[in-house]
């Protein structure tokens, strides 16, 4: 009986939904160089986004730097590097074709290194 009771307790609250990761990337997915040329949206916590390429968030302005440990981050820093999912997704879409890895664009890659025809 007590199984019953914690169960219809726990049906009772809400499911709540958090997109952890998305990818952008103009680099078709199992392309090799795909990891270099793909901007994310990381869910950084209270519905806060960062917009993350190699280890560094960009601003709104599209200027990457590098995230220190949380410790060692001003408020200023964070709060010209988070944001709401729908900004963020923006952000990542217009960057994720304006990566360059190497001196290389994503259509050079491409068109040096196409992927292998299955």
């Amino acid at each position: 009986m007590a199984e019953n009771i914690a169960t219809e307790a726990v049906l009772a609250l809400p499911v709540l939904e958090t997109i952890g990761r998305i990818d952008f990337s103009c680099i078709p997915d199992g392309h090799q160089a795909r990891p270099s040329f793909t901007v994310s949206v990381e869910h950084r916590g209270l519905g806060r986004y960062a917009v993350v390429n190699r280890g560094a968030c960009a601003d709104a302005a599209g200027v990457f730097s590098y995230e220190s440990m949380p410790s060692h981050r001003a408020d200023e820093w964070v709060a010209e590097h988070r944001f709401d999912l729908a900004t963020a997704r923006t952000l990542a879409a217009r960057l994720a074709g304006e990566v360059v890895s190497m001196g290389r664009t994503a259509a050079d890659v491409l068109r040096d290194f196409p992927m292998a025809e299955e």
